[in-house]
């Protein structure tokens, strides 16, 4: 018998099967999307770790200047000198050259996609918040000039179902 109509039997197993093959692409794309997604904000994160360490050095940097063009005794880790945590971004680092105590703030984005601090409801904040700690190179034998510093920077986001964390760390010398 020679029946070239389709059977319901067999229509069934080719819905099935598609069906199938539909839903494991979709669950390729929902993982690729999230594992992106995760990329994405662990890259901003180590953007934002460095851009700490940076704006630390910025400050040091200002301070041989500074000395440099004749004002008084300056110390080179005026600023930042005291071991603790700190917070600070440069839309106001570069007018107070001293960092922020630690609040645990979230930094907040503008229009063009730039990370700062700000107590104004106009900006949305992120999902990123960045500790800045400075430290002794080594708490047990500390420096006697003082002319050495660790910077370490941590920038905090939320996971799936952890709070995630980047670090990036810096030693930081008296050159001059």
């Amino acid at each position: 018998m020679d029946n070239k109509a389709f059977t319901l039997l067999e229509i069934l197993v080719t819905i099935f099967i598609i069906t199938i093959g539909l839903l494991a692409t979709l669950a390729a794309i929902d993982k690729t999307l999230r594992i992106t997604s995760n990329y994405s904000k662990k890259l901003s994160a180590l953007a934002l770790a460095q851009e700490g360490v940076e704006i630390v050095r910025n400050i040091r940097d200002s301070n041989f200047i500074e000395e440099q063009r004749g004002s008084p005794e300056i110390p080179w880790n005026r600023g930042f000198s005291v071991t603790g945590e700190y917070e600070a971004d440069y839309t106001y680092t570069y007018q107070d050259l001293e960092l922020s105590s630690y609040t645990g703030r979230y930094l907040k984005t503008d229009n063009q996609g730039f990370y700062f601090y700000s107590s104004s409801p106009d900006y949305p904040e992120s999902v990123f918040q960045r500790k800045i700690i400075i430290n002794e190179i080594d708490p047990l034998n500390p420096d006697p000039n003082g002319d050495s510093l660790e910077v370490k920077v941590e920038v905090y986001w939320p996971g799936e179902d952890v709070i995630k964390t980047t670090t990036v760390n810096e030693y930081l010398y008296n050159w001059q």
